[in-house]
């Protein structure tokens, strides 16, 4: 398992210091490739945790990155909410 799925077992546990760790992880691993997806779904799952944790500017910056980015490459990706 991937640190953004170890991450949504942290969320749903309520350990989000853990799973915003994890995520961050998952961000700087997905940034450095080409993988669009992977890169709009962690960014939307960061906009979460960081909203859960008060974090609310930088949760929305990072969701409307995600939206944007995947409306850029096409990608219906912002509307997953199963993976």
């Amino acid at each position: 398992m991937g640190p953004r799925g170890h991450s949504d077992i942290l969320k749903r546990r309520n350990k989000l210091p853990q799973a915003l760790a994890d995520l961050r992880a998952a961000q700087e691993l997905f940034d450095n490739s080409d993988e669009m997806r992977g890169q709009i779904l962690t960014k939307l799952a960061l906009a979460q945790v960081l909203y859960a944790l008060g974090q609310v500017n930088e949760a929305e910056a990072l969701y409307a990155a995600g939206v944007a980015q995947a409306k850029k490459e096409g990608l219906h990706t912002y509307l997953e909410s199963y993976t």
